[in-house]
This record gives C-alpha cells, sequence and structure tokens, in this order.
C-alpha cells in the first residue's frame, strides 16, 4: 500500500554530494532506458550517445532540477511558473511484466516551450485500477498524476549525462543541432522503498523564473 504523503526534497548541493561519493550507483538502468528512448523516441532516427558525468561536472543552470528529489514535472512547473503538458512520442504495454513503456515531450501548458524529453518504464501493477488507467490515457504527465492522487515517492537519480542535440532533439524541443544537454537516470520509489517507475530525462537548458 503506498501512503499518501508529499514528495521529500534535498538540497541540491546536499544531494549531489551524496551522487558524487557513492561508489555503488548503479548503471543497469542506463542500457534498458536508452533502449526504450530508441524504440518510443527515436524510431527511424539514430539515438545520440549519452556519456556518463558526474554531479560536480553538471552546470549550475541544470543542477537544481537534476539533483533535486521531486518529481520531474513538478519541478519544472516551479521552475518556468506554468503548468506542464505532455506530448506522447510513443508508448507499449508489456502485458506479461505490467509494465507502460512510453516516451514524452514536456512542455509549458501556456507557452507550449518544450522542457524536456523523457522516457518512463512505469510498474502498473504497483498502482490502484484507476490510476492505471490514467498512466495509460498520457494525457497528464507521471509525476503531476501521482501528486493529484496523493501518491508519495521519491526521485533518486541512478547517473547524470550529457549528450548532443541530433536531429530528432532539435525537433521536439526546438532547439538547434550539436547543443550540449544534461540529463539523468532516475528511480521513482513509494514510501516503502518500491521501485514504481524509471525514467530518463534530457533538459533543454533550464532558465528558471524563481
Amino acid at each position: 500500500m503506498i501512503h499518501n504523503l508529499e514528495p521529500s526534497y534535498t538540497h541540491p548541493d546536499n544531494f549531489c554530494s551524496v551522487l558524487q561519493n557513492n561508489r555503488t550507483i548503479s548503471m543497469q538502468t542506463m542500457p534498458a532506458m536508452t533502449a526504450l528512448l530508441a524504440a518510443h523516441a527515436f524510431h527511424d532516427d539514430t539515438i545520440p550517445t549519452f556519456e556518463r558525468v558526474t554531479a560536480t561536472q553538471i552546470p549550475s543552470s541544470w543542477t537544481k532540477l537534476l539533483c533535486g528529489t521531486s518529481s520531474m514535472t513538478i519541478a519544472l512547473s516551479k521552475c518556468y511558473g506554468e503548468e506542464v503538458a505532455l506530448t506522447l512520442l510513443g508508448d507499449d504495454i508489456l502485458v506479461p511484466e505490467k509494465i507502460l513503456d512510453r516516451a514524452v515531450v514536456l512542455s509549458g501548458r501556456q507557452t507550449k516551450k518544450p522542457f524536456a524529453l523523457a522516457g518512463l518504464r512505469i510498474h502498473l501493477e504497483r498502482f490502484a485500477p484507476h490510476v492505471r488507467v490514467r498512466f495509460v490515457e498520457a494525457v497528464i504527465p507521471f509525476g503531476k498524476i501521482l501528486q493529484e492522487e496523493g501518491i508519495s515517492f521519491t526521485s533518486e537519480p541512478a547517473c547524470f549525462f550529457q549528450t548532443s542535440s541530433n536531429a530528432l532533439l532539435s525537433r521536439e524541443l526546438k532547439i538547434s543541432e550539436g547543443i550540449t544537454l544534461f540529463g539523468r537516470m532516475n528511480d521513482i520509489k513509494s514510501n516503502e522503498r518500491i521501485q514504481i517507475a524509471e525514467v530518463v530525462e534530457i533538459l533543454v537548458e533550464p532558465q528558471c523564473f524563481e
């Protein structure tokens, strides 16, 4: 049973320091999530190389969003001062595993400005039936649904990376090709420390209002 609590938050400098010093961080997430992006976002486009970086190598403009422990949806909404909308790029339900894989673009609901491209692997069986339906509908971002349903969670970066915008990233994020971008591979866990989702997030350089 997932308790109804607010998402937790750790100051970015503190959390990044912990990650920097933790030498047991697993890299198993990276191949699976890059394969998910290849299948549901890039399709026939070449997927760019993801180069792992340490927390201290992340530029300051990205740090607060990438090193926080709240959901990226909530963090982006606070950063840009508007609700976050999603555009579905592709999805698939893995029936035996009861898993929903999907790739989305997160953007401002009012401005339509793209903020991030994300791939998600959601463990459907760990949610109530009506919540599963909301995920499959792909109308509201994952983190916003968790917030609306009062589901407690923590966002725990498994690793950070940098990449370069190729044709697809340029098109979907409305940026030029060849721009360096930063992102993270992320575990979403319930209050009982049960993994409920895995996420890869590639961010446009944040320009927060706060």
